[in-house]
């Protein structure tokens, strides 16, 4: 990274088809991906990272000297089991976290934190699965100033109460057609947008990590079309839509044979 003399001094970088396994047991720094002071043009993806240890996040960034763009990219990733939280975002100016799995953290799932002098800006969540954080599914903290969030698919995170919070500033918020279970947001959620009480039926087996939507799922079909932001498919790479409309949350539903195959392929079931 850089530092307050040099400034940004990295860019263009990409971190891609990495499994990182219990960061910090033997010493040194617990968190699975750490992006330092000063990175530009960040590509974050189809990474696994399990495990962060005492202290650790699967993903943490330090973020950009302003008035730089990020231009960071975190997508089709996994972040679970970490001893806080699965994402945390700090001092970013331009963000997109989409198609991830964030799950089984004992902190937040998606965690954006800052103050006055140095908010997030420009943030945008699409379409990525938030399940038993216990820290909260989804937080918008410390002076977030421009922050969009589509497709979300959250559930039975911060023990059950509610799925999306904020704290400090918030300004520019835009939130609409996500999902949450058993309860909603702090903040104001768009008509669009799905609050149910119960999570049976949603996903094929979120307990052994399996969040392909079951077939019949209230998550099908009624997310809204984001091809026009730059991506059309989901964490496994299928194209979307499958149906009429688009999901909600990381994957797209392919059907029950679908399903079955894949199942069969990852249990030895049928």
């Amino acid at each position: 990274g850089g530092c307050p003399a040099w400034g940004n001094t990295h860019y263009d970088i990409l971190i891609e088809n990495n499994t990182v396994t219990n960061p910090g047991t033997n010493g040194g720094q617990p968190d699975g991906i750490d992006l330092k002071v000063g990175l530009q043009q960040v590509t974050v993806r189809g990474n696994v990272v399990r495990n962060a240890g005492t202290d650790g996040q699967g993903l943490t960034t330090a973020g950009v000297f302003s008035p730089v763009k990020s231009d960071l990219i975190i997508e089709k990733n996994i972040f679970t089991g970490g001893a806080t939280s699965g994402i945390s975002l700090g001092l970013q100016n331009g963000v997109v976290v989409r198609n991830n799995l964030v799950y089984g953290n004992v902190g937040i799932g998606i965690n954006f934190s800052g103050d006055i002098s140095n908010p997030n800006k420009n943030v945008i969540l699409y379409n990525n699965t938030l399940y038993n954080n216990t820290g909260g599914g989804i937080i918008l903290g410390g002076e977030t100033q421009g922050a969009l969030l589509r497709n979300n698919l959250l559930f039975n995170n911060n023990s059950d109460s509610y799925q999306m919070s904020s704290w400090g500033g918030l300004s520019g918020l835009d939130s609409d057609y996500n999902m949450m279970i058993p309860l909603g947001t702090t903040f104001t959620e768009g008509s669009h947008s799905v609050v149910l009480a119960s999570s049976a039926g949603i996903v094929v087996n979120a307990g052994v990590g399996n969040f392909h939507l079951a077939a019949g799922s209230p998550a099908i079909n009624i997310g809204v079309n984001l091809s026009s932001t730059g991506f059309m498919d989901d964490f496994a790479g299928t194209q979307r839509p499958q149906g009429a409309a688009w999901d909600i949350g990381a994957y797209e539903f392919l059907g029950t044979m679908a399903v079955s195959a894949y199942l069969t392929g990852l249990f030895g079931v049928h």
